[in-house]
């Protein structure tokens, strides 16, 4: 009967195992399509990738270790012993990389570089030493005669490795989440900090029960929550600029409706005067270039003002920006926008923009529409007065 058991046992482990890789290959192949010529986000999601990558690692080995459980011999035993050092050094690595995922994605630019890279890589050295020869000092592991896993007194070494990448991920998505006020921002950090609850918990299990599967399905099902945000934020984000899409805008509406009854808008419409014009002249590359650099620009602007606002490319060379707080806000907006456009001016071409504003009490999306619309018609009776003073502010569309 003991026999029996251990093969139940076996093939419940090694099915647990196969549903892990299973969904990390189904993960991987559509993040691999979807990095295709993403600038913004490519090398974030080349850490990710590495994620799932060595999480199947770990996944693999310990579908390798089971087969042997059930074998003789020392070839049996020697791979038992090189299963496991892959399994653990795999959710190392995989934790490894989520630190290096959570540094692309905010940005993260440490005060000392040097003292922080000690930090990042000096456990991940240690654990590949003691790792490379558990073989000779057993600190991590041992493989007894029956071929079974048996903890080595200096197991407690991984599982404060694993904790420490952890702990500085969330401590770095933590201070990114608090500094960056931008709900639509902050809804792509909550997977950043919520990441660490999944590994802890079947971590800590895993630790307590130390016969259950249950650390690899942890990691794996932080992963999916990690490429659905991503999913999110690609389906809301406009590629070429990186700030806010349409999707997006009608997501910004739904959101403010559902709280307050009563909202004060601001809405600004700003087009690209003589976009066209530069298109023709200069090709679309540097069209494209100047669509980044003013979605850049009015980022920092909304930013500076209340980064509570919202900002979306419209369409075209169009974006549109809604604050909150309409008091004093057209003169202020005006002007700096102006003062970026003069500078822009100075460094390359004369670039300037067309601004409609409206701004209004709204209670429904009928009000809401209707005060966008406002700004937008104010945008077009500003681009006809500037084609008319100056034949600039042309057809750009």
């Amino acid at each position: 009967g003991g026999g029996t058991v251990m093969n139940i046992y076996s093939v419940f482990y090694i099915e647990i195992n196969a549903a892990c890789i299973i969904i990390l290959i189904i993960f991987y192949h559509s993040m691999r399509r979807n990095m295709v010529n993403d600038r913004a986000t490519g090398n974030s999601r080349h850490e990710l990738l590495r994620i799932m990558l060595w999480t199947a690692v770990s996944c693999i080995s310990d579908i390798a270790y089971e087969t042997t459980v059930i074998s003789n011999g020392s070839d049996a035993r020697n791979m038992a012993a090189a299963s496991s050092v892959l399994y653990l050094t795999g959710f190392v690595l995989a934790l490894f990389y989520w630190m290096q995922y959570v540094i692309a994605v905010t940005g993260f630019r440490p005060a000392g570089r040097k003292l922080f890279a000690i930090l990042k890589y000096t456990p991940l050295a240690i654990f590949i030493g003691v790792a490379a020869t558990n073989h000779m000092t057993h600190l991590l592991f041992t493989i007894n005669e029956k071929n079974e896993y048996v903890r080595g007194e200096g197991i407690g070494l991984h599982w404060l490795i694993t904790m420490v990448y952890l702990v500085i991920s969330l401590l770095i998505a933590a201070k990114a989440f608090r500094k960056d006020r931008a709900a639509m921002k902050r809804r792509f950090y909550y997977p950043l900090v919520l990441f660490i609850i999944a590994p802890v918990t079947t971590g800590g299990l895993q630790i307590i029960i130390g016969t259950t599967p249950v650390y690899q399905m942890g990691l794996t099902i932080s992963i999916i929550l990690l490429c659905i945000a991503n999913q999110n934020y690609d389906i809301s984000t406009d590629k070429l600029t990186g700030i806010d899409n349409r999707l997006s805008l009608e997501r910004y509406r739904s959101r403010i409706f559902a709280g307050k009854k009563q909202n004060s808008l601001a809405f600004f419409m700003i087009d690209l005067d003589g976009f066209k014009e530069i298109n023709d002249r200069y090709g679309h590359l540097k069209g494209d270039y100047i669509l980044r650099k003013m979605a850049q620009q009015l980022r920092n602007i909304c930013d500076s003002i209340d980064r509570d606002a919202f900002l979306c490319r419209f369409g075209g060379d169009e974006f549109l920006v809604i604050f909150k707080n309409t008091e004093g806000i057209n003169d202020r907006f005006r002007k700096m926008l102006e003062q970026v456009c003069e500078a822009e001016s100075k460094e390359s071409e004369t670039v300037s923009a067309s601004v409609g504003f409206a701004a209004g009490s709204c209670s429904c999306n009928e009000e809401f529409e209707q005060l966008m619309r406002n700004a937008d018609k104010n945008m077009y009776s500003s681009k006809t007065l500037k084609r008319k003073a100056t034949g600039n502010g042309g057809n750009n569309r």
